[in-house]
């Protein structure tokens, strides 16, 4: 059976008929493996599994795992009918040998062997091992985005079912930005906070569970500057109060490069938009290709020219205060025609 990506794995153990008598998951993020053996350990024993004791934990880190143990381990009936499973952490090579010894003894209503490793190299005996064999399955882990396969899987896990492809959209371009780990938490958090609520999944809800930007003062200013609201830019500047002027006008500049770069991509504002890192969803997507729309590649470049010569006064002993040469270069860009 040789390797599997992660979802072919669950794919397999949901098919009951289908599911390889071993499965090796091994990466460098051990919260991340630690997580995804548990989903498989649960997929193969049902939700009353744990209960009902059909599933078995052991340890190979600094304990010596014979095929004597292995055998007993797999072969034990439980007090409930129902399929089993052993879980084995810290997995090396080792193991080799007695996984060999029983694989080659496994009859009809063995446990499933479901063992976890860190980074295993190409060489490890192990990874071959599982990697060759005609039955069972390596599967390996990278901190790769979550896809939106998944996002699925944990939605519907979580209680939400046919989410609406847009609330589902943005979820997968939040996920870009997140660790796996972290996204598998905001999903789970998603869920507690649609708990008992009819209405579908949307947007708003996404973002009042998303990560809160430390910068979402500027970006409030920034947008009030893009829109070209000049009689609001002093009051949100002042809001400011406390931050670094160059801190401000870094984050302009980058503000304005991305609404540029959004202009002037060759396929458009929408393809533009999705080249961004990290990406934009939600509000913030929709007010960047406003501002891009609005500011074009001309007016975008202008203000960009006009941030950059800022900086550079900022940068320079002048007798004028910071914050004033800021605000009236933040003044004059929103005050463009």
């Amino acid at each position: 059976m040789v390797k599997q990506t992660a979802m072919q794995a669950q794919r397999s153990v949901a098919k009951r008929d289908r599911c390889p008598p071993a499965i090796l998951v091994y990466g460098a993020d051990t919260s991340q493996v630690a997580e995804y053996r548990s989903s498989l350990a649960a997929a193969v024993i049902g939700p009353s599994g744990r209960a009902e004791m059909r599933l078995t934990e052991l340890s190979a880190e600094g304990a010596s795992i014979g095929a004597d143990t292995l055998e007993v381990a797999t072969k034990s009936v439980a007090l409930f009918p129902g399929q089993r499973a052993v879980c084995i952490s810290g997995a090396t090579d080792t193991l080799v040998n007695a996984l060999k010894t029983n694989l080659a003894q496994r009859s009809e209503g063995d446990a499933v062997l479901i063992l976890s490793a860190g980074i295993l190299r190409v060489k490890s005996r192990l990874r071959k091992f599982f990697e060759d064999h005609p039955t069972a399955c390596a599967v390996a882990l990278y901190p790769d985005p979550v896809g939106t396969e998944e996002i699925l899987r944990r939605l519907a896990a979580g209680g939400i079912t046919a989410p609406p492809p847009d609330a589902v959209a943005d979820l997968a371009t939040l996920a870009k930005s997140l660790e796996p780990m972290t996204c598998a938490r905001l999903i789970e958090l998603l869920c507690l906070y649609k708990l008992n609520d009819p209405a579908p999944l949307s947007t708003a809800d996404i973002e009042a569970i998303a990560p809160a930007s430390t910068e979402e003062s500027i970006d409030n200013l920034l947008d009030i500057v893009a829109s070209r609201r000049a009689g609001e830019v002093s009051q949100a500047f002042r809001r400011l109060a406390g931050r670094a002027p160059v801190t401000i006008c870094i984050s302009a500049q980058r503000f304005f490069a991305n609404i540029l770069r959004i202009a002037s991509h060759p396929s458009g504002p929408q393809a533009g938009i999705a080249t961004l890192r990290p990406p934009a969803f939600g509000r913030r997507r929709e007010r960047l290709l406003r501002h891009a729309r609005s500011w074009g590649v001309t007016g975008a470049h202008k203000a960009l020219d006009r941030l950059l010569e800022t900086d550079r006064h900022l940068r320079m002993n002048r007798p004028a205060p910071p914050d004033a040469i800021l605000e009236r270069a933040l003044l004059a860009i929103a005050m463009t025609k």
